[in-house]
């Protein structure tokens, strides 16, 4: 009898649901657009610019992760950390994606200390590029590399994670024709 009672105690407790995680927290007050994944990552990219008028988000391991694809507006390079699927950009230079919990360390714990990182961790921003034909397995092993990094830098800190999706910018519209002379 005792057996079967441990038996259950233990189903119940295996049983608990895991934590839903929100990255950078969970936003009710703005509109959102949940953003699949399909094809390659230039399609997943033109998907992501076509709804920036509302917050694109995007969901991982079955429903438990879900991250917003901040857009951002013109951030101080020290700011900014790129990461692809086989390096880190800073303005201080590139990396090995094996440094990543270092970088991570450096540029959200700096608090502008070192003028070729972070100014403050609220100010950091991580965008992800990768190749146009890079599948959604690469973008996911790489993410969810970040995502694992930056809980653990977090434990004893109250940081957030804001990324972004680069998205390049297009040129400015060309200048309009002189006006003719009326005089």
């Amino acid at each position: 009898m005792k057996k079967i009672i441990i038996c259950i105690i233990l189903v119940l407790f295996s049983c608990k649901e895991k934590e839903i995680k929100y990255y950078p927290k969970k936003i009710n007050d703005i509109e959102t657009t949940k953003v699949i994944f399909e094809g390659n990552y230039k399609k997943f990219r033109e998907k992501i610019m076509k709804v920036v008028d509302t917050l694109p988000f995007i969901e991982l391991q079955n429903n438990r992760i879900y991250l917003y694809a901040h857009p951002y507006g013109c951030i101080r390079e020290r700011n900014i950390l790129e990461i692809s699927s086989d390096s880190i950009n800073s303005a201080k230079g590139t990396y090995p994606i094996k440094m990543l919990p270092h970088i991570l360390k450096k540029h959200y714990l700096n608090y502008g200390k070192s003028p070729f990182y972070s100014d403050s961790p609220n100010k950091c921003a991580t965008f992800i590029h990768l190749k146009d034909n890079d599948t959604k397995e690469i973008f996911e092993k790489l993410l969810k590399n970040i995502i694992k990094e930056f809980d653990l830098l977090n434990k004893n800190n109250n940081l957030k994670l804001y990324i972004s999706i680069k998205i390049p910018i297009p040129p400015p519209p060309p200048y309009p024709p002189p006006l003719p002379d009326k005089y």
